[in-house]
């Protein structure tokens, strides 16, 4: 599975789209291993994390899309970028 590495500064929005309950994180295997999660927001509580060692830190489940300064800036900043000519 997957492992080592670092999820931060993520936004999870619109989660109202999803059929069924939408998981803002998905970690659903033990062999998943080593992944940190920090400084995220997320319009939904719901997740999966059934992986090893794989702790989150700082989450923020927000409501009535009323979303922090910081989780507006990550929004902001996120997408594809201009080419450089």
């Amino acid at each position: 599975g997957s492992a080592y590495y670092n999820l931060t500064a993520n936004v999870f929005s619109n989660a109202s789209f999803c059929e069924d309950k939408c998981e803002w994180l998905h970690i659903w295997t033990s062999s998943i291993h080593d992944i940190r999660t920090a400084n995220c927001y997320t319009d939904t509580s719901v997740q999966n994390n059934h992986g090893t060692d794989c702790p989150e830190a700082n989450i923020t489940v927000v409501t009535d899309g009323h979303w922090p300064a910081a989780a507006l800036g990550i929004m902001q900043q996120a997408g594809p970028r201009p080419r450089a000519v």
